[in-house]
């Protein structure tokens, strides 16, 4: 969660690094426009499952906050404990992961979107050296890469990807 003057870098590192697909919600949605149940946050098409909070929340969003609490949907951190792996601990436990790449590697990042039933997962190798790696997707069904050089590789789940430095690609996934 973040505010309108300032959104946190580490937990953002964090999920980052260890390929957890996140978005920074702005603390007034939680009181201006969103829907929090059991499950989590709801605005617009998203659902979000679990919010990180690393400072003290405004009153505005006490309600919002006690309900994500109940559901245990919420991690709180502080700069006193293990932050890192309080917040790994927790997502594990909470959010199952879009991908999971093997050996882990922290210079790959994901983003995953749906669109009309189709799931892209975007994979950028933010390093400087070659990657290989294998990757396992939770959506299950016919993949397809797309990527400059060969525009159009069919590849099967656990396969391995070879990312060169600073290479992006874009896998779909059809149902």
């Amino acid at each position: 969660m973040g505010l309108n003057d300032y959104l946190p870098w580490k937990p953002a590192k964090i999920c980052f690094q260890n390929q957890y697909d996140f978005n920074y919600l702005e603390a007034r949605h939680l009181w201006e426009d969103a829907v929090i149940d059991s499950e989590g946050i709801h605005i617009a098409d998203m659902h979000y499952k679990t919010l990180i909070v690393e400072f003290d929340t405004p009153t505005d969003a006490e309600n919002a906050i006690q309900k994500l609490e109940k559901a245990g949907r919420i991690i709180k951190l502080s700069i006193n404990n293990n932050y890192d792996g309080l917040l790994l601990n927790r997502l594990e436990r909470i959010v199952k992961k879009d991908l999971t790449v093997f050996p882990a590697n922290k210079d790959i990042r994901i983003r995953h979107v749906v669109k009309n039933d189709f799931h892209f997962y975007m994979i950028f190798n933010e390093g400087a050296d070659h990657i290989t790696a294998k990757v396992n997707f939770n959506t299950k069904g016919k993949l397809v890469i797309f990527d400059g050089s060969s525009f159009d590789n069919e590849f099967n789940d656990g396969t391995e990807l070879h990312l060169s430095p600073h290479q992006y690609l874009t896998v779909l996934v059809k149902k």
